[in-house]
This record gives C-alpha cells, structure tokens and sequence, in this order.
C-alpha cells in the first residue's frame, strides 16, 4: 500500500507542479499579451497620428499645388500681355520708320526746292544785274556820241 500512497503523492506532486507551470505560463501569456496590447494600442495611437500629419500634409501639399497653379495663370496672362505690348511696340516702331522715312523724304524735297528757289532767286538778281548794267552801259554810249 505504501507504493500506492507513494505513487499518488508522487501524482499529486506532478499535478501540483504541473499546475503551478500551467499557472506561471499563463501568467506569462498574460503579461506577454498585456505587452503586445500596449506596444498595438501605441502603433494604433502612432498610425493615427501619422494619418492625421500625412492629411495635414497633403491639404498643405494641395493649396499649395492650387497656389502654384493660379501663379503659373496669373504668370500665363503676364505673358500674352506682354506679348501684346511686344506687338504693339513693334508695331509703333514700324509706324515711327515709315513716319520716319516720310519727313526725310519731305526734307529733301524741301532743301532741294530751296535751293531751287535760291538759284531762281540768284539767276534773277544777276539778271536784274546785267539789265542794270546794259542800261547804264546804253545810257553811256548814247552820252558819249
């Protein structure tokens, strides 16, 4: 009988100690999985602030590109303006050469129109002259006969 009492002692110990690791271990698993809730629920606090910085970023990254694109079409029409005032420009300077060409032209045919004159006025004066002087020469050959 005693190996009986032996062999439930020695039973009742491994069940005791059987127990006692079961308890240990799942203690453990409860510490583990305390620890994994933590380290989920801090990724689950980092992913939300992560996605509320990656939303702020891309409203900043999208006003951003709206300013960007109401500067290039401020900029688009800067430049059909100045490309209209690049046509007009050319077109005055175009209108200023041919005013331009026209005035010398009209110049020159006014100097040579005066010098025309002059030598009219010149060919009459010296005209003028030799009628004077035949007159007094005629005069004076009348005078002397």
């Amino acid at each position: 009988m005693l190996t009986i009492e032996y062999s439930i002692w020695i039973a009742t110990g491994a069940f005791v100690i059987l127990v006692i690791a079961l308890i240990v271990t799942l203690r453990s698993l409860v510490v583990r999985m305390n620890a994994l809730t933590a380290t989920a629920t801090d990724m689950k606090q980092d992913i939300s602030r992560l996605s509320l910085e990656c939303s702020m970023l891309i409203q900043s990254t999208d006003e951003t590109v709206k300013a960007i694109s109401s500067s290039v079409q401020a900029a688009h029409g800067i430049v059909q303006a100045t490309k209209q005032i690049s046509q007009t420009i050319e077109h005055t300077a175009a209108m200023v050469d041919e005013v331009t060409g026209k005035l010398s032209h009209r110049a020159l045919k006014y100097v040579q129109q005066e010098k025309a004159e002059r030598q009219v006025e010149d060919a009459i004066h010296w005209a003028e002259l030799a009628v004077s002087a035949w007159q007094l020469w005629k005069g004076s050959s009348k005078n002397g006969l």
